[in-house]
């Protein structure tokens, strides 16, 4: 009776694994996520997180049915086209959704509120920058407080009477300020 040969690794199928390794790393899926937000088609967080998802899937897909070829591009370029294509997709889905109207009321979800683990993060947040905040001066303050209301940059510098620069600066200093004063108690 012949005993079957032990598995050998080929060049093929040694790549293939380390490519498949390389789509599930975090790393990947952060420089992915990165290169989403990058391309600026005006999508939410959920779909940028949408579209990276979709894209590492087909990748990996792609990988498993031998459809990369390493010899004609790194792996992380053809992931990268994947994503375009993938965000690509969805700006003409949502693009054709548009144009044959709102879904009806049924299918509409109603809470757009923040999940249990964004409030609990918001809270800690908060009770971190709190004493901090009260440090700031009183123009800072003000511009940071008009910006968590939702208010744009323009709207108010218009609102405070003051340059659109000068709100910028007053903005970026005071969250600088509060940045390193977390990091000095980290």
């Amino acid at each position: 009776m012949l005993d079957k040969p032990s598995y050998q690794p080929t060049p093929e199928t040694e790549n293939k694994e380390k490519w498949l390794e390389e789509l599930n790393l975090p790393e990947t899926r952060q420089l992915l996520l990165r290169y989403v937000v990058y391309l600026q088609m005006k999508f939410s967080p959920e779909e940028c997180e949408d579209v990276t998802q979709d894209a590492l899937l087909k990748a990996t897909e792609a990988v498993k049915k031998d459809q990369f070829d390493g010899s004609r591009a790194k792996l992380i370029t053809w992931l990268q086209r994947i994503a375009k294509n993938t965000a690509v997709d969805l700006l003409r889905k949502k693009k054709y959704r548009s144009i044959m109207g709102p879904l009806p009321e049924t299918y509409q979800f109603t809470d757009k509120g923040p999940t249990p683990a964004e409030n609990y993060i918001a809270v800690d947040i908060v009770k971190k920058l709190k004493p901090h905040f009260d440090e700031l001066p009183p123009k800072q303050q003000a511009v940071i407080k008009l910006l968590d209301s939702g208010l744009t940059t323009k709207q108010i510098a218009e609102r405070l009477g003051v340059p659109l620069n000068t709100v910028k600066s007053r903005g970026r200093d005071a969250l600088a300020y509060l940045k390193k004063r977390i990091e000095d108690k980290k």
